[in-house]
């Protein structure tokens, strides 16, 4: 039957997975309209490429006992590293001056070092440099951390949970991947569907051991953390800010400020889908 893998619901545990995020087509616009409207009263911002990671981040803080809400964190998703020194400019010290924190693709390393001096919160050259300033490099991504972290036993045990075991092996005999490592077999599955990366996001931090987070970005300063910078004239000055005004400064700051994190972004390998997947029409994550 369309749609089902060993009688499981396929359709319904992806919204489940999704529950209170956004998905569908306009998700990215949605998402980072909603935090940026959260970002209006917060002490704390953590820019992010995209939804997935904004879900695992936030996963992650609520394993972990914190309540990002709680505690006036946001965690934005940017759409793409391209334009995170806007974001830094808007909320660093040059703007609101928030507590800045913030992971990164591997690949991405570069935009996000040039952005980070580019709004004067620092100069760092190596990735002690980044993470000293609360930025952490994932090897390759934050994908791949949770998944080598998860092991893989669990993560087979949950595809098949999901109805995707099949659609998995399918990808796993294909010519192209079947002499891959299985890190780079799940990676390449998580990416071939439109929302899978979003799905598994939350999965995948919960399929990590209770007993610690081995993953490297799990133990950096990523996330909710008790800080004392968040001043009074800066509170008082984001708060006189309207939401709309907020999000529409982000699209306002000088072209030239944000081309100087500008490259040329790495285009994403072609490869085999697995699968037609019913719960993959919208956006990535």
């Amino acid at each position: 039957m369309a749609g089902m893998e060993h009688g499981t619901d396929r359709a319904r545990l992806a919204r489940e997975a999704l529950a209170g995020y956004a998905h569908g087509p306009n998700a990215p616009i949605e998402a980072r309209a909603a935090a940026l409207t959260n970002a209006a009263s917060a002490g704390s911002l953590v820019p992010v490429e995209g939804i997935s990671d904004l879900i695992a981040i936030e996963t992650l803080a609520r394993r972990r006992g914190r309540d990002p809400a709680a505690e006036r964190v946001t965690v934005v998703p940017i759409g793409g590293a391209h334009a995170v020194t806007s974001h830094l400019l808007l909320f660093g010290p040059q703007g609101a001056d928030l507590v800045l924190r913030g992971v990164c693709d591997e690949a991405e390393e570069e935009f996000f070092r040039r952005g980070l001096a580019a709004a004067g919160v620092g100069t760092p050259r190596t990735r002690r440099d980044m993470e000293r300033l609360g930025f952490f490099v994932c090897v390759e991504d934050p994908e791949d951390e949770l998944i080598r972290a998860a092991g893989r036993a669990p993560i087979e045990a949950l595809l098949d949970s999901r109805g995707d075991l099949g659609s998995f092996e399918t990808l796993q005999k294909q010519p192209a991947w079947r002499d891959g490592s299985f890190e780079a077999q799940m990676r390449r599955f998580l990416g071939a569907g439109a929302r899978r990366k979003s799905r598994y996001a939350r999965l995948l931090v919960d399929a990590i051991a209770s007993s610690g987070c081995p993953a490297r970005w799990c133990r950096s300063r990523v996330g909710p953390e008790r800080h004392t910078r968040w001043s009074t004239a800066s509170r008082s000055a984001s708060a006189s800010r309207s939401p709309s005004a907020l999000t529409g400064r982000v699209g306002d700051v000088p072209a030239k400020a944000a081309s100087s994190a500008r490259a040329t972004t790495p285009g994403s390998s072609a490869g085999f889908s697995a699968d037609s997947d019913p719960t993959d029409a919208g956006s990535s994550g």
